[in-house]
């Protein structure tokens, strides 16, 4: 049976916290284009990039792809939205190694894991 992702409030604050800093790369970006000459194209990539993971459905997507991936259910991308595909591909592709443990008691997603154990 497969479990859905729900935000936690240190999600929301994780939103916030990157949109605000995507957005003042993308400003500064522009500011400086023609400073950046060849540069502009990456840096406006790599800012563009961020700012999608600063969206809501990125971290949905994220937390949906390690909850399948725990369990042990196929990849599946079942959304059209690009933000949670990315977040769904960066979830479930990732080795557990680094945040499981992280995760213990801290987000309760994940609770289901830790007591079977």
């Amino acid at each position: 049976m497969r479990k859905i992702y729900q935000i936690t409030e240190n999600d929301q604050k994780k939103v916030e916290k990157n949109q605000k800093t995507a957005t003042g790369k993308l400003t500064e970006i522009e500011k400086n284009r023609s400073s950046l000459g060849k540069k502009y194209g990456l840096q406006k990539r790599n800012a563009t990039a961020s700012a999608l993971k600063g969206n809501i459905e990125y971290l949905i997507g994220q937390g949906q792809g390690r909850l399948d991936q725990l369990a042990g259910l196929p990849y599946s991308e079942d959304r059209l939205d690009a933000a949670y595909n990315m977040g769904y591909h960066d979830g479930y592709t990732i080795s557990t190694s680094g945040w499981l443990a992280d995760l213990q008691g801290k987000n309760e997603n994940f609770d289901w894991y830790f007591k079977n154990k």
